[in-house]
């Protein structure tokens, strides 16, 4: 509520004039429109809405007033007559009952929860699920179409307008929608044709490319093999064919230093049953 000087109220009326106006009845007005604290008499003026004093005691009017909406010119509610008809006591129980209201309604405590934005779809499985409506779309075509067709028969059945060569504004819309399904289903199914047929051209001509690399290499096989016959063919007989790997040596290279080394090791081992005869026997065992 705005706040109002504190000057004293004049007790008699400065002007006698008024705006010819039935008195206006405080009890009429808003309850949170009216201020009748002592000293600080108010209320909304009816005409333009603001805040203005209520002055004189034995014929208390509506002080004069501007109206802000006509450029500062004087408001017709000036100098409007006031029935006081409601005391200080019950305009207090009435405020005390509207804010009581005002917090019933709120209610104690009350938090007013933002709905959650739903969660966007995963660019991941965007495709995944694109997939998943038109095939969904697809599977419900069908069932669309019998029941605009039902539905456009059973309006003709019973709408006597309808014939072979008038529509009645329902029996148009039907009919357009029955079409509109209609060609719906026959784009999908020529669109579901090309696929599988790009389908079926994909796997063909994978087959075939991996037939062409399976005959290639068969001929790159043969071709090695005919060469090796051929070479073969022309080497006298008794002539030993060269190894593709290293051939592994059967002699060492230094025969001396071989027996030396086998000599050193044959008097390690018998010294060794010398010391532990027992574990050398459990080791034969």
């Amino acid at each position: 509520m705005p706040t109002v000087s504190k000057r004293k109220r004049p007790t008699q009326i400065r002007t006698s004039r008024t705006n010819h106006r039935p008195p206006l009845s405080l009890s009429s007005l808003p309850v949170e429109q009216v201020n009748l604290h002592p000293g600080e008499e108010s209320l909304v003026c009816p005409d333009c809405s603001t805040w203005c004093p209520i002055t004189g005691l034995a014929a208390p009017k509506v002080s004069p007033h501007s109206d802000r909406g006509l450029q500062g010119q004087r408001c017709r509610g000036s100098n409007q007559i006031v029935a006081m008809d409601m005391v200080v006591e019950d305009w207090q129980r009435r405020s005390a009952e509207m804010c009581v209201d005002a917090r019933s309604r709120r209610g104690p405590g009350r938090v007013v929860r933002k709905p959650q934005a739903a969660v966007p779809t995963p660019v991941g499985r965007l495709a995944q699920v694109l997939a998943a409506q038109e095939r969904t779309v697809t599977s419900r075509l069908p069932e669309l179409l019998t029941a605009a067709h039902d539905a456009l028969a059973a309006h003709q059945r019973a709408c006597p307008t309808c014939d072979g060569r008038r529509r009645c504004p329902v029996g148009t819309d039907l009919e357009y929608r029955w079409a509109e399904v209609r060609a719906t289903a026959t784009v999908r199914g020529e669109h579901e044709e090309t696929v599988r047929r790009r389908q079926e051209q994909a796997d063909l001509a994978r087959v075939a490319g991996q037939r062409r690399e399976s005959a290639a290499r068969n001929r790159e096989l043969l071709r090695r093999a005919g060469d090796t016959e051929r070479r073969r063919s022309v080497l006298p007989v008794g002539t030993v064919l060269p190894r593709e790997g290293r051939e592994v040596p059967l002699q060492p290279r230094d025969v001396a230093a071989h027996d030396a080394r086998q000599a050193a090791l044959g008097r390690s081992y018998a010294a060794r049953a010398a010391r532990c005869p027992a574990r050398d026997e459990r080791a034969a065992g």
